[in-house]
């Protein structure tokens, strides 16, 4: 009863982890996304940026490209842990 159950249910739950998976690569895009037209609109109106101050700085920019570098990697950090645990033991 216990392998019925448990394929009944894995399908779904591995879909909602799929899910998880997907939203967070769709974030980290648009978290690069905001963090390259930042750098680049610095770069473009960089006379008004020192004129009157409205283009957001620099940390931003680049805390947002950080964020979208990193948040895709923490699935296959999770993932490669389990494989070398498995693998030393």
């Amino acid at each position: 009863m216990g392998a019925v159950f448990f394929f009944m249910f894995a399908p779904i739950i591995l879909a909602f982890i799929g899910v998880f998976i997907a939203l967070l690569f769709f974030l980290s895009i648009c978290l690069l996304t905001i963090g390259a037209s930042g750098v680049a609109m610095n770069k473009i109106y960089a006379q008004q940026y020192l004129a009157r101050r409205i283009v957001v700085g620099k940390f931003y920019n680049v805390s947002a490209i950080c964020l979208g570098v990193a948040l895709p990697l923490i699935p296959f950090g999770y993932l490669l842990f389990n494989i070398l645990k498995t693998a030393i033991n």
